[in-house]
């Protein structure tokens, strides 16, 4: 169901601009209609209802918040353990592999190789994902 937004402040204060309703003084708004009331006092206005629309795409920008805060969390979880394990555990990263090449070394290689996996998976989720749905919702 849709809900109906108010506006609680001066009729001065809502304006219709570009299809959407602000809140704020009009200086430097060219071209929008400012909704009129026949009394000056403060009035209860009931603007436009927020459309489905609005709500689909509502739900598909907190889908979108979610994934990449997740992603953004991963990699800052893997960077940040990587480099505490250089600070506090340095026998560790120190050890040798094979000749040349130590844990560290190797560590350091797979948390580039991870950032460019969760980014490949980022731009996949967005290519078939929210791009699709985006221009559904544009439709």
């Amino acid at each position: 169901m849709a809900e109906a937004i108010e506006c609680t402040r001066e009729p001065e204060w809502c304006h219709w601009l570009n299809g959407l309703w602000t809140f704020g003084p009009l200086r430097g708004r060219p071209g929008a209609e400012v909704v009129r009331v026949a009394e000056r006092r403060a009035a209860v206005h009931v603007l436009p209802t927020v459309s489905e629309h609005e709500h689909h795409f509502r739900a598909l920008t907190q889908r979108h918040g979610t994934f990449a805060a997740a992603l953004t969390a991963l990699m800052i979880v893997l960077y940040f353990g990587f480099v505490l394990l250089i600070a506090y555990n340095k026998p560790l990263m120190s050890r040798l592999i094979t000749r040349g090449l130590s844990v560290g070394i190797l560590l350091g290689a797979l948390v580039i190789l991870c950032s460019w996996l969760l980014t490949w998976v980022y731009v996949r989720w967005a290519n078939t994902h929210y791009d699709s749905a985006v221009d559904r919702l544009n439709r």
